[in-house]
Order: structure tokens, then C-alpha cells, then sequence
């Protein structure tokens, strides 16, 4: 019970001893953290990722930081978050803590030349190998914006209401629904093309991302046709909000 109740409690004593007073070091470390978070409490995480955007809010956002930072830093950091944010929006089953007033994603686009020197210097793989991962990696950013719209439909949507959504509200969010339905679609004829390149005697921790980019896929790709096919039943329009309800009702 006690080594239990360390783990919980060390990540965050870590932070507030205060040993780091830079913003973007602190960022960072709180979000290294919040992967190390004990399953026991997974709230955790949620916490520590509240401190990695708090302060990369002190650095400011791309492409003019508040502090003299690179802006490849700063995009990274940035990324980091959102994906950090979304992902755990999916295994919570919460809305997410940053939103898309806090970073511009469409004008913030992560490129190679961002991670140029990695992918030249790397002592771990070679220059193919890292573009096979960053290319995955270009792949999860797309999906983390296409789920940015599906996690506020779901996780949020009985905000207010005690039973779900009010009637008058389902006919667009069923329109939302099956927008991001086709857009996820999209995104995995696009994946699937673009990673097609991967050779198959590729490095097993390379393949594991990969197939880690369709885990975090699968999830929504499953909730959203239980939505957009509810529509052909005559009860649709209960049957979506009560499942919406029972979705975004706790962790």
C-alpha cells in the first residue's frame, strides 16, 4: 500500500520541489511523467499533463514564443501536449484540457525540417528508418486533429444535460458525427499509403509505433458508426443520445 501510494505521489513532488524553474524544461519533464503515471490512479497523468500546458502556455505559442526558445522547440513541445491530451481523452473518456484556441494546429504543421538534425544525427537508426517515423508520426498528428472533433462531440456532449443531448441539438451533431466518420476513413487510406513504404524487416520498435498509430485509430473508428448507423433505426435519434450520454458520463 505505501510503495502504491509513492508512485502516486512522486511524479508530482518532482515537479514541486522545484529543481527546474525553465518553463520548457518543465514542460517537458511533466509530460515525460505523465507516460510513467501508475494505473492505479490514472487521474494522474491528467494532472501532470495540466502542468505540461500551463507552462508551455508561459513559453507562448508557435510561431512567436514569449521566450527565446527555437521554434522547432516550441512546435514539438506543442505536438507533444496535444497528442499526450488526446490520447488520454480516449482512455479517460474525458473532453480534452487543450483546446484549439490554445494552439493552432492547422498553421503549425510539424515538418521534417523540425526534426532535421535528429533525423541526420540519429546514433540509434538510420536516415531511412527515422523517416519512417516521423512519417508515422505526421500520421498520429492528423488523427489527434481529426479525434479533436469526435473527443468534443462525445466526451462533452451531455454537458448540462442530465439525460444527453436535447433533441434539437442531434440532427447536427449526427452531421458532425458522420463527418468525422468520412474524414477518419480518409485518414486511414491515407496512412495506409503513406506507411506502405515500411519494409518488413523494419526495426520491431519502429513497427510498434506503427501499429501503435492504428490502436489509437481504432477507437474512435468504432465509436463513431455506432452513432451514424443508429440513424436508420426508428428510435435513432434515443438510442444516439442515450449512447452519447452513457459515453461522456465518467472516467
Amino acid at each position: 500500500m505505501a510503495a502504491s501510494c509513492l508512485r502516486l505521489i512522486c511524479p508530482l513532488l518532482i515537479l514541486d520541489l522545484k529543481a527546474e524553474d525553465q518553463p520548457l524544461e518543465r514542460a517537458q519533464g511533466a509530460l515525460l511523467l505523465s507516460y510513467q503515471a501508475s494505473p492505479d490512479d490514472p487521474q494522474i497523468g491528467s494532472l501532470l499533463l495540466a502542468n505540461a500546458i500551463q507552462n508551455a502556455l508561459i513559453l507562448g505559442k508557435p510561431p512567436k514564443p514569449s521566450i527565446n526558445v527555437e521554434r522547432s522547440t516550441i512546435k514539438r513541445l506543442w505536438w507533444s501536449v496535444l497528442l499526450r491530451d488526446r490520447w488520454i481523452s480516449l482512455a479517460l473518456r474525458r473532453r480534452s484540457q487543450l483546446t484549439p484556441k490554445d494552439f493552432d494546429v492547422e498553421n503549425n504543421p510539424l515538418e521534417e525540417a523540425d526534426f532535421g538534425k535528429e533525423i541526420q544525427e540519429s546514433k540509434v537508426y538510420d536516415v531511412h528508418t527515422k523517416r519512417i517515423l516521423f512519417t508515422a508520426l505526421q500520421q498520429q498528428c492528423r488523427l489527434a486533429i481529426i479525434i479533436t472533433d469526435m473527443v468534443s462531440l462525445i466526451f462533452s456532449s451531455c454537458d448540462g444535460f442530465p439525460m444527453g443531448l436535447p433533441s434539437k441539438e442531434f440532427p447536427a451533431c449526427m452531421s458532425r458525427a458522420m463527418k468525422t466518420r468520412n474524414r477518419l476513413r480518409q485518414w486511414e487510406t491515407e496512412t495506409r499509403y503513406a506507411l506502405s513504404t515500411a519494409p518488413s524487416e523494419v526495426h520491431h520498435s519502429v513497427m510498434s509505433f506503427i501499429k501503435m498509430t492504428y490502436v489509437y485509430y481504432q477507437y474512435p473508428a468504432c465509436a463513431i458508426p455506432f452513432l451514424t448507423k443508429s440513424t436508420d433505426s426508428p428510435v435513432s435519434e434515443q438510442t444516439g443520445i442515450r449512447w452519447m450520454a452513457n459515453s461522456g458520463g465518467g472516467d
